[in-house]
């Protein structure tokens, strides 16, 4: 169940549609500044600053400031992460293969299943080794929902990411649910996230809205 969206947004009944439409448009990185509200979960009622540069004509970076910086690239598969960068613990994360994001051959209720390997260095020179492991993800098109914040109603592609990385001493589990409407990218997240570090998990959550 997606947490409610809160006092900043409302919604419509979740559907499926029998194919994405608007696949470039919807879900392409739209470059610039914006904003992102937090409206439940940790740190309820914080603004996140968020910023898309285009490196290239299939690369970009998403920057949520103080938080992290991650890398997109569109390829074959669709659009992929080849990198993310941690600044609270100051180390950066690659994905061999990439990671993917959004895949090309979404079916609406039919997973999309990818594994791979992960490589953990300091950011800062001489970015010195901290953790290697696996990950996998599994994703799929599970609903299309119209948002109704900040006076705009987007209609929503809903995506549904299921990762899990294993570092040995660390493990990651995420299951998101990433709201994306075409010309408007991603308008909104509902995450929760543990992470267990010597057997001690930490879960964080939350809902955030663009503004």
């Amino acid at each position: 169940m997606v947490a409610a969206l809160g006092p900043l947004g409302s919604r419509g009944p979740a559907e499926l549609d029998p194919e994405i439409t608007n696949w470039e448009t919807r879900f392409t990185p739209i470059k610039g500044d914006a904003s992102f509200t937090i409206v439940d979960g940790d740190d309820s009622g914080a603004t996140i600053d968020f910023t898309t540069a285009p490196v290239d004509d299939t690369t970009w970076t998403m920057t949520l400031k103080d938080r992290s910086t991650f890398t997109w690239s569109l390829q074959d598969v669709g659009f992929v992460c080849t990198t993310n960068i941690d600044v609270p613990s100051g180390t950066t994360s690659t994905f061999d293969p990439p990671l993917p994001v959004v895949p090309r051959a979404l079916r609406p209720g039919v997973p999309f299943t990818a594994r791979g390997k992960i490589d953990v260095k300091h950011t800062a020179p001489p970015s010195t080794h901290v953790a290697s492991g696996t990950w996998t993800v599994t994703i799929s098109h599970d609903a299309d929902v119209t948002l109704t914040f900040a006076g705009t109603t987007f209609d929503c592609t809903r995506i549904k990411t299921v990762y899990a990385a294993d570092l040995g001493l660390a493990t990651v589990e995420r299951t998101s649910f990433d709201f994306y409407a075409p010309d408007a990218g991603w308008v909104c997240e509902v995450f929760t996230e543990t992470v267990t570090k010597v057997i001690i998990p930490e879960t964080t959550t939350g809902t955030w809205i663009r503004d």
